[in-house]
């Protein structure tokens, strides 16, 4: 876990955008423009329009762009009040020990007398209303191909930020391939609240984004998920579910498909690596399913503790059929 200074997450220090959402309000306010600043060459637009297939003006890729951001807002916000929402629903605490390892209700040794923060949920809460806060704020300077100054190309990512603690987000070709698409905006909205939240990290909190508690991609899984929406598989892997015994649901089943395809490829070689039987993709992280996870984790020279944290998951990811 990274740990954070307690005073610097507990202040909005110099970013004075820290309560634009109150947990009081019903539904977020709305923003009269949250993209204000837009930087568009007319050769980065050709090079949109090479990758949607069609002609693009700068208005067409604003009104993209502005639809992306208003969904991240709102679908944040949403996440935000399910976390403030007190007694959390079991969905809620379900999903949160799943992408941050443990339950909304710890009080880390490190919290302060004075936090502004009572848990772990509600600290989480409030980096989503902050990172919300940047998008609706019409603060972020947008170009529309890549970050002045960035050495990656465009090509290779869906969106940036640089230089690190400024206020810019640059597009990437993986971003405005969901141009269009009525069934991808959400990837585009959560790719904005995922350099939102770097952007925040970096000019508040200090910090690299290391960790359970730092990692961007694992604030982007929940947002989503709690909304019911589909995830970037990039998301998935970077920000894994941690699961136990007693767990239920489909990340269960994904973890048991995985475990299976480990299990069944070698079974001539089963008394050697000591492999379990196959287990029955049931949704129920069950004794089997618990027995199996140590034996893979054995295996790849882990600890064998009998939980699908995000090591193991990696390893599972990433192994050959």
């Amino acid at each position: 876990m990274y740990i954070y200074s307690a005073r610097a997450i507990d202040q909005p220090a110099t970013l004075n955008i820290g309560e634009l959402y109150s947990p009081g309000l019903a539904q977020p306010p709305n923003a009269a423009n949250p993209v204000k600043r837009f930087t568009c060459s007319q050769q980065e637009r050709e090079k949109i329009e090479q990758i949607v297939g069609k002609p693009v003006s700068t208005a067409d890729a604003r009104i993209a762009l502005r639809g992306a951001a208003e969904k991240a807002v709102v679908l944040t916000y949403r996440a935000a009040r399910a976390l403030e929402k007190l007694p959390r629903s079991t969905r809620t605490r379900t999903l949160f020990r799943e992408v941050f390892a443990t339950f909304p209700e710890l009080v880390p040794k490190w919290r302060t007398a004075d936090a502004i923060w009572k848990d772990l949920g509600a600290l989480v809460a409030l980096r989503l209303r902050r990172a919300a806060g940047l998008l609706a704020g019409g603060r972020i300077h947008y170009h529309c191909w890549g970050c002045p100054g960035g050495e990656r190309a465009p090509t290779s990512y869906e969106a940036c930020n640089f230089p690190v603690g400024s206020y810019v987000i640059g597009l990437g070709k993986g971003f405005w391939e969901n141009m269009g698409d009525a069934r991808a905006d959400d990837l585009m909205a959560m790719t904005l609240l995922h350099e939102a939240l770097h952007i925040y990290y970096s000019a508040v909190i200090g910090s690299n984004h290391d960790g359970r508690y730092g990692n961007a991609y694992c604030y982007q899984r929940f947002v989503p998920e709690i909304n019911g929406l589909n995830l970037y598989p990039e998301t998935e892997k970077a920000c894994p579910s941690v699961l136990r015994r007693g767990a239920r649901g489909n990340e269960v089943g994904k973890l048991q498909a995985l475990l299976n395809r480990w299990i069944q490829p070698s079974v001539v070689t089963m008394a050697l690596l000591d492999k379990p039987p196959v287990l029955t993709v049931n949704q129920i992280f069950d004794q089997p399913t618990e027995i199996a996870v140590q034996a893979f984790q054995k295996a790849e020279r882990l600890t064998p503790n009998g939980v699908a944290d995000s090591e193991t998951w990696r390893k599972l990811l990433t192994q050959r059929p």
